[in-house]
């Protein structure tokens, strides 16, 4: 009786620590990168907590360490190319999103992200081949994107 009462004791303790850790975000995340401070993942996930916290500085710095941890980790070169279009750093742009892309040509979203800033930019011989790959490649959480991405092809036409 006084063992099962103690494990009892012991798991509260125990789930009141966890409940902690798992309160928020970036609680959550902060606790990973201390215990695994290479974790690539986590600090992707960090900077998407910054994200939408509207603390671009630190989602950019989040997703910068993201990708220098793990090189070929497309997503955040996606976010950092995206984050280089809203300060207007162009080239900046063109080259995370060239590198998410070609070190992940199945990223759906690189594809698509990269071809709508070529198609800006005016390149769209490019546009069109990055259009292309986004449908063949097309996750089931960007297919609302498929009609538009056609119509975008069929109104730069063909080469």
């Amino acid at each position: 009786m006084v063992t099962a009462a103690g494990m009892v004791v012991v798991l509260a303790v125990l789930t009141i620590r966890q409940a902690r850790i798992w309160h928020d975000s970036i609680t959550l995340w902060e606790w990973v990168i201390a215990k695994q401070p290479n974790a690539a993942r986590a600090h992707y996930n960090l900077g998407e907590y910054f994200r939408e916290q509207g603390d671009l500085d630190r989602a950019g710095e989040s997703w910068k360490k993201a990708s220098d941890l793990e090189p070929t980790f497309s997503w955040p070169l996606n976010q950092l190319g995206n984050l280089a279009v809203q300060r207007g750093q162009m080239e900046q742009a063109r080259a995370y999103y060239e590198r998410a892309t070609r070190v992940n040509v199945n990223d759906a979203e690189a594809q698509l992200n990269y071809a709508g800033f070529l198609e800006d930019q005016g390149q769209l011989a490019e546009a069109r081949t990055h259009y292309q790959i986004f449908l063949r490649v097309v996750t089931p959480e960007l297919a609302h994107m498929v009609p538009e991405v056609r119509e975008r092809l069929s109104e730069l036409g063909q080469p």
